[in-house]
């Protein structure tokens, strides 16, 4: 680009269609940008000489008749080419609005403009690293501009172009290292963007660093925050009166006598020597995050550390970003709390900074790389979950993220696992998760005699399972040795002049082979065993999940050395192929491209190499042990021996749960769904606990369900024990079709098959509500991640997804007014994890549905229930599908564990349809 005032021309297409060779413009809107200032704006109707399809009409507002008077793109074509000749082309997505716009050109005769041109969306990608999304109308809301009519070229060409001023505003904001860095790695970005970052790289004058930042070998850091090794200001006397509570509580805070008993429970709880597990079932809404918390801040010391534990991140973020700075303000105090993740969710500044230095193979890796380096002047915590991808199984990041074995790094304690780590050893509260919990109690982490706060503790027992419960990693161990296969001569030819790294890839690549050769045999050993000759002949073209008993097989002979064999080689190979590449690396200036783009595919495989291995290592343990556990074998197809896998699972979560609550002094347990039944039996039941042992406690939900919330039953829906799948699914859609458009906003509709969700997304998309509304689907759309983000950004969604949708969920307000749920969340006990339960409680004499499928029920549509209220202005229908929940005995116990105001109403479909927009009408 020359020294020349560039004028950029930011434009949008309205189109038919996505396919620029039969699609034609519909809307053409253009902001002439000059000299850092919008100066010129174009907004002009066309008509496409075809039909609108109504997907777009319902998308944009654009019809047929709008457009009907509108010049063709042949009358306007010519002045828009010479309009934009001589300016640089900008568009939020520019490899659609160039290439279409083009084509127009072409097809009137004229020649594609061969002019420079920028996409926002990569800008946007890179310089605004923790948005949440990149869709226009969202980045629009996060930078405050206005944006009035979404989906019309003028307004969107107009919102584009503020974006863009913004963007090259904080393009030319960065330090000059970090732009520096930027400008080089920008070779792979689409069109001209890249030239646009070199080309300000060059012009912006290098300015000294705000106070807020350093660098340190060769990366542009923030500082981080040093933690208080003690309070700011020493607290007075615990305000056990409700007259001390009110003086700190009101008027910010509104005092209630259930929350003011609670944190007088849990603070005399804390202070004593020895004290019973407290039990505390705490309704939405109820106040119990600042019930344990306040009594916390006046019991916490650098000694006495108090570790609170939940099971999502949604509850920690909220702690630490609302909660605790509110109880701060109110106690004028500040008390040193710190937040600790397991290693792999920060970034790994030595290993980042390699990877800068290595050629990228793909666009989305380099803007990963580049948004990172923006991100590393913003983050003072280095967690990359503020990145707020939906992917986080990349391998490059995967790669970049630190592993369980934190080494020597050049960056010091700029690495911010050291940092985090020196945070926990100062601080007196400590907040974590659940599964960093169950992996790290017994590693000094919390220090010596700390006492613990398990939140959302009925989620306990899943993690405990889930975290002890191993794969054996057959296949993916398999693949990954495959993977390293195909490299063996590109690597062997890297290093043939250098013996000490050649020798050492040699022994590698033999240990992986005596490592896939034991897998071979293990996998025979398992085949021939349990599967060769039972499975029936019907049941051989479906996935195989079948349990297994290990009584029956001489592990002694042959399993237990195979399997020690193939830990005692992976343990090698890691260390024997790192060593040999870290070699060749620091003679990566003798190498070429190529063998660079080697060096890097190396390095992910040993990323992946060791995550692997160290599932391995654990799967090995639980099996070697063979306490407490069911083993299932899984095999994708008859046959296939490469897929066969062994899956662990926990039979008894109770005594892992008892060792971990034996390590702290005191343990205070609280969740909204502890009891069923009004009873704490089913919860105590799971994790060993006493019930002559334990104190217990009820905080009850300050919210009137009864003006707030409607639950109502279709009595007239299809009996679901005995309606085929496709009757079902049709029935579904057409429900969700008919509410959908006579109730505006966002739908949330739950299911107990991912097969049933196919199916009624597949009908659904094509119906009125399907184009009026943005329908999402899990396993469909996106991940579970992307689709709920995609949800919580929509005014006018339906969320079709499972089970899991009914927890760890936070939508208040208008964001989920309506949810419908398809069937009972019953697990399915065809699932082999769920059988093999069954089968271990009906050897104890125990009924598995009433002991274990019913209470499970019951607390997930309690859960889901409280998904609609989260404040008292809420209101929420839960519409149920399913007759079961009030003809049946075990339904009505289901409806027991709701909320006392809460009345389920059983009505057929026309009258639930006006209850419900009646009720959301108000």
């Amino acid at each position: 680009m020359s020294d020349k005032q560039p004028i950029f021309s930011v434009v949008d297409l309205e189109t038919t269609g996505t396919k620029r060779t039969e699609n034609r413009i519909i809307q053409f809107g253009c902001a002439l940008i000059e000299k850092n200032k919008i100066v010129n704006t174009i907004a002009q109707d066309i008509n496409p000489q075809q039909a609108i399809p109504r997907a777009i009409t319902d998308l944009t507002g654009i019809d047929g008749q709008q457009v009907a008077d509108a010049p063709t793109f042949a009358e306007i074509g010519p002045a828009l080419h010479g309009m934009l000749m001589d300016t640089i082309f900008v568009a939020h997505n520019v490899n659609f609005d160039f290439p279409f716009l083009n084509q127009a050109f072409q097809d009137i005769g004229l020649a594609p403009l061969e002019i420079k041109a920028i996409d926002t969306v990569e800008l946007a990608q890179i310089l605004l690293p923790t948005a949440v999304s990149y869709k226009l109308q969202d980045l629009a809301a996060l930078l405050s501009i206005q944006h009035d009519n979404p989906h019309h070229a003028d307004s969107d060409a107009l919102v584009t172009a503020k974006l863009f001023l913004a963007l090259k505003k904080r393009l030319e904001m960065l330090p000059t290292l970090t732009l520096q860095h930027l400008s080089r790695l920008s070779d792979l970005l689409s069109r001209d963007t890249g030239t646009f970052i070199q080309d300000l790289a060059v012009k912006v004058p290098k300015q000294p660093l705000p106070d807020y930042l350093h660098r340190n070998h060769g990366l542009v850091l923030r500082y981080k925050p040093q933690i208080q090794a003690q309070p700011i200001h020493q607290l007075q006397k615990y305000p056990k009166s409700p007259q001390a509570k009110k003086r700190i509580l009101q008027p910010a805070l509104t005092y209630r006598s259930a929350q003011a008993k609670m944190m007088n429970l849990v603070y005399e709880n804390l202070g004593q020597t020895s004290s019973q597990p407290l039990l505390i079932e705490a309704a939405t809404g109820s106040g119990k995050t600042l019930g344990y918390l306040l009594p916390s801040y006046y019991r916490a010391t650098k000694e006495h550390k108090i570790v609170i534990s939940t099971a999502t991140t949604l509850l920690q973020n909220q702690l630490l970003d609302q909660t605790l700075p509110l109880l701060e303000q109110l106690l004028d105090a500040k008390i040193p709390v710190a937040l600790v993740k397991s290693n792999q969710h920060y970034l790994n500044l030595e290993v980042y900074y390699q990877s800068l230095q290595m050629p990228s193979l793909n666009r989305p890796t380099r803007i990963l790389q580049m948004r990172l380096l923006v991100w590393l002047t913003m983050t003072k915590t280095g967690d990359l979950s503020e990145l707020q991808l939906t992917n986080y199984e990349n391998s490059y990041l995967q790669r970049v993220s630190h592993h369980e074995h934190v080494r020597q790094s050049a960056f010091g304690m700029d690495e911010f696992v050291r940092h985090n780590e020196r945070q926990v050893a100062q601080a007196s509260i400590i907040l974590t998760n659940h599964s960093y919990l169950l992996k790290h109690t017994n590693d000094g982490t919390f220090g010596t005699a700390p006492s613990l706060i398990l939140d959302e503790a009925e989620d306990f027992s899943h993690f405990a399972r889930r975290i002890n419960g191993h794969t054996s990693q057959f296949e993916a161990l398999q693949e990954l040795c495959r993977h390293f296969e195909h490299r063996r001569d590109d690597l062997l030819t890297a290093a043939k002049d250098i013996y000490p790294a050649s020798a050492q890839i040699t022994r590698g690549f033999s240990q992986l082979t005596e490592i896939t050769q034991a897998i071979d045999q293990l996998q025979t050993v398992f085949f021939e065993s349990y599967i060769q000759n039972n499975i029936s002949k019907s049941k051989r073209s479906e996935a195989i999940h079948e349990i297994i008993d290990l009584t029956n097989l001489d592990l002694a002979t042959y399993v237990f050395p195979k399997m020690t064999l193939i830990e005692k080689w992976l343990q090698k190979v890691d260390v024997n192929f790192l060593q040999a590449i870290n070699q060749l690396a620091n003679m990566a200036t003798h190498f070429d491209r190529q063998t660079q783009i080697l060096f890097n595919q190396i390095y992910s495989l040993l990323n992946q190499l060791e995550s692997i291995s160290t599932q391995f290592s654990q799967f090995s343990e639980q099996f070697l042990k063979q306490e407490n556990v069911g083993v299932i074998l899984k095999m994708h197809q008859y046959g296939d021996l490469n897929s066969l896998d062994l899956n662990i699972d926990i039979l008894d979560t109770g005594p892992i749960a008892s060792r971990v609550f034996d390590k702290f002094q005191h343990v205070i347990l609280t969740g909204a769904t502890l009891t069923f039944k009004h009873r704490f039996d089913y919860f105590m039941a799971h994790l060993n606990l006493n019930k002559a042992e334990v104190q217990t406690f009820k905080l009850p939900s300050p919210f009137d369900y009864a003006k707030q919330s409607r639950l109502i039953t279709v009595a007239n829906a299809p009996d679901v024990r005995v309606t085929t799948p496709e009757y079902f699914a049709d029935y579904i859609s057409g429900v969700i079709d008919q509410i959908a458009q006579t109730n505006p906003g966002q739908i949330l509709v739950l299911f107990n098959s991912l097969e049933m969700i196919k199916l009624v997304y597949y009908a659904l998309k094509d119906s009125a509500s399907g184009h009026q509304k943005e329908v999402l689907a899990q396993g469909i759309t996106g991940s579970n991640e992307k689709i709920l983000k995609r949800f919580s950004l929509s005014q006018q969604a339906i969320l079709l997804g499972s089970n899991s949708f009914l927890t760890g969920v936070d939508l208040p307000g208008e964001q989920l007014r309506l949810l419908i749920l398809t069937r009972l969340p019953f697990e399915s006990p065809s699932q082999p994890e769920v059988r093999l339960r069954y089968n271990w409680l009906e050897a104890q004499g125990k009924r598995p549905f009433k002991s274990e499928a019913l209470p499970k029920a019951a607390f997930k549509l309690k859960q889901g229930f409280g998904r609609l209220i989260r404040n008292e202005t809420d209101q929420g229908v839960m519409l149920v599908l399913d007759t079961r929940l009030t003809n049946t005995s075990y339904g009505r116990q289901i409806l027991q564990t709701l909320p006392k105001q809460v009345e389920n109403q059983s009505l057929p479909l026309n009258e639930a349809m006006r209850i419900i927009e009646n009720f959301l009408k108000k």
